[in-house]
């Protein structure tokens, strides 16, 4: 296996001085299809240089923000979490239940009934229970 990656080394390097899939096939004796692999993947090696390193967004001193904000109004939601300390909403998510031990719950309620509508059901209910 390492030397399969010395071999992709060496292709890399000779690809990167801007020698020919053919030279490099003949200097090399890879096959094309192994130079042009590894070709692609020396271009998608560069693309994620480029690309941020991934920090851990779930620090201590967050998750203490975050306890303290919930323990002043449990009733916030993970939205507004989000909005305040510029998280992701999925990292909030984890924050809350795997950090905190917290369960998040979206906050339902029943139909509004107006007096005409309770009037309505209760004059049904009357006329089925035959009362």
């Amino acid at each position: 296996m390492s030397t399969e990656r010395d071999g992709e080394g060496v292709i890399h390097a000779a690809l990167a001085r801007g020698e020919s899939i053919f030279e490099v096939m003949r200097k090399t004796g890879a096959s094309r299809t192994t130079v042009r692999r590894v070709r692609k993947k020396g271009v998608e090696r560069k693309a994620s240089d480029l690309r941020q390193p991934l920090t851990y967004a779930r620090t201590p001193e967050l998750v203490d923000q975050v306890r303290q904000k919930i323990e002043e109004n449990p009733r916030q939601s993970i939205n507004a979490l989000t909005q305040e300390h510029g998280t992701s909403r999925r990292t909030m998510q984890k924050l809350v239940k795997e950090d905190l031990g917290k369960t998040s719950y979206a906050m339902r309620c029943g139909p509004r009934l107006t007096p005409a509508t309770r009037q309505r059901r209760f004059d049904r209910a009357s006329t089925l229970s035959g009362a």
